[in-house]
């Protein structure tokens, strides 16, 4: 029974889009009940929960420097307080769960890839049901799920996530383990199970999707293979590659975003008539950019302080973006910067940023540091290591599709690696 309150434990992460009819000055998820009853319940029935010190002290740290730079910069405290509190919270959630697994994390692999199935298949469902023009088979609204902007004709695979990226983001790690099957890397997964993950991703039309399976296949393919070392390797690997860049390129989902984002960045200024005339997602990339950017010149070492990115959006929306229909009418991305980058900056400045990104590269398992465990530590490492690159780059929400989970796993998988490595050099030794 315990596992599968685990596993039911594991899958409400993925259900961000359920939220009750209430006004309470935040999106107030249907999940954080269910995970609130999961903390009480793990509490009093386990006596021993495992705490490390070190990621406590960390924390700590991490916490009174931002409390630092919130009272040094004159921060709203009550978006301070909110941040903090949906940060713990979540962090709790997520540690307790890892315990409950008792550390097992190749069981949590398990459970991971069975929700990704799932939705693979919900999204399956949903492609079949736009060809046909069954709308209940394609829109789960009338299921209480915000569908956000979903249209039938579009034929874009979201699953009963509230748009395709946030569908991507939940299967990132999934699809690195894919592709890991498909190089006989990992045994996680069937060939079966991991082409029907990637056909999901490719069915989303998701340029986010796009990237996410050219970054998994050179990570493996730079990592497993000498191409570096052989010049042959990699002209082949690059001409190969252009090859790629440019059939993605002539997608046209993909075409006019890339043309669109071009336009604006390289722009000596840019007007509102091409604001108005190009795509959300650039507008929202490009708003959020000028945003921080402009945020940076004025906190460039600390930041604002923790939770302070809309208040920075508000004031500083009509100082850097020309005045157009999509400024008046559009608030996109103004609690999450677009990119947790962006919002890093803004909100911790360089300091904060750079260890971020320190954490980042520097608990990532390297493919010469792998042992002989099926290259299991390697793969699921590396899988949330690209889901990190990711959310640094286009998903600014701390703890939303179960960032803290994943942050968790990604630091314990490097820190138990590193143990087996050690024991099999004292063997060795010996």
């Amino acid at each position: 029974m315990r596992l599968s309150i685990n596993k039911i434990s594991f899958f409400t992460l993925f259900l961000d889009n359920l939220f009750f009819p209430v006004d309470l000055g935040f999106d107030f998820r249907v999940n954080y009940i269910f995970q609130a009853i999961f903390i009480v319940y793990f509490f009093f029935t386990n006596r021993n929960i495992k705490i490390k010190p070190k990621i406590v002290m960390v924390l700590l740290t991490v916490f009174s420097l931002l409390l630092l730079s919130a009272l040094i910069n004159g921060a709203k405290f009550p978006l301070f307080i909110k941040q903090t509190i949906l940060i713990t919270y979540q962090s709790i959630f997520a540690w307790f769960l890892i315990n409950a697994y008792k550390f097992d994390f190749y069981k949590i692999a398990k459970d991971y890839i069975s929700i990704c199935i799932l939705i693979s298949i919900v999204g399956l469902v949903q492609f079949i049901s736009f060809k046909i023009g069954f709308v209940h088979g394609a829109n789960y609204s009338f299921l209480g799920f915000d569908m956000g902007n979903l249209k039938m004709h579009s034929h874009r695979v979201q699953s009963w996530f509230q748009e395709p990226s946030f569908m991507i983001y939940s299967l990132i790690p999934a699809v690195f383990i894919s592709f890991a099957k498909f190089f006989n890397i990992t045994s996680l997964m069937g060939y079966k199970t991991a082409s029907l993950i990637v056909l999901t991703v490719i069915l989303s039309k998701s340029s986010l999707g796009f990237f996410a399976l050219l970054l998994c296949l050179l990570l493996i393919v730079f990592s497993k293979y000498p191409v570096v070392k052989k010049p042959i390797f990699l002209s082949i690997f690059g001409i190969s590659t252009c090859i790629v860049a440019i059939l993605l390129y002539n997608v046209p989902e993909m075409k006019f975003r890339v043309d669109d984002t071009l336009e604006l960045f390289t722009s000596n200024k840019v007007t509102a008539k091409q604001i108005d005339k190009t795509n959300l997602s650039t507008y929202a990339l490009y708003s959020n950019y000028s945003i921080v950017k402009h945020s940076m010149s004025e906190n460039p070492l600390f930041g604002a302080g923790l939770g302070q990115y809309p208040f920075i959006y508000d004031k500083t929306i009509e100082e850097v973006v020309p005045k157009s229909t999509y400024r008046e009418n559009f608030r996109l991305n103004r609690e999450d910067a677009n990119s947790l980058l962006f919002r890093l900056l803004a909100e911790t400045g360089l300091l904060g940023s750079i260890l971020f990104v320190f954490f980042v590269f520097n608990y990532r398992i390297k493919w010469s540091e792998r042992t002989s465990d099926n290259h299991f530590f390697w793969t699921l490492n590396n899988g949330i290591f690209i889901l990190i690159i990711l959310r640094l780059l286009r998903q600014g929400h701390y703890s939303m599709l179960g960032f803290a989970l994943m942050l968790f796993i990604y630091f314990e998988t490097y820190t138990k690696n590193k143990k087996n490595v050690s024991d099999i050099k004292g063997i060795h030794n010996t």
